[in-house]
């Protein structure tokens, strides 16, 4: 008898087996909910609710600042424009959110 060389059918199958079960766990933990893609969809999410934060704050901070400014609280006669700051910031957050 002749010995031949080569895989056989069996060992062919077994692979093709193991390799689809490897797929199948690398897909759902990527698709899932819980996986990669839904991680980072949640991230995002918290990025941009923390970003219409702090874009809320700074409003806030603005106004108080403009009522102080205006009654002239602190006897100061020149004020500076805390309006166009405020634009460059948010401005600058807008531009990071965007290259996320």
């Amino acid at each position: 008898m002749r010995k031949q060389n080569g895989i056989t059918l069996i060992a062919l199958v077994v692979t093709i087996v193991v390799l689809l079960i490897l797929a199948g766990i690398t897909i759902n933990t990527v698709v899932d909910r819980n996986g990669v893609l839904g991680k980072a969809q949640q991230t995002q999410n918290d990025i941009e609710d923390s970003i219409a934060e702090s874009q809320g704050k700074l409003e806030n901070l603005m106004d108080a600042y403009n009522e102080i400014s205006s009654d002239n609280y602190f006897g100061i006669e020149e004020t500076h424009d805390l309006s166009s700051i405020t634009i460059n910031i948010v401005t600058n957050i807008e531009e990071e959110r965007n290259r996320v």
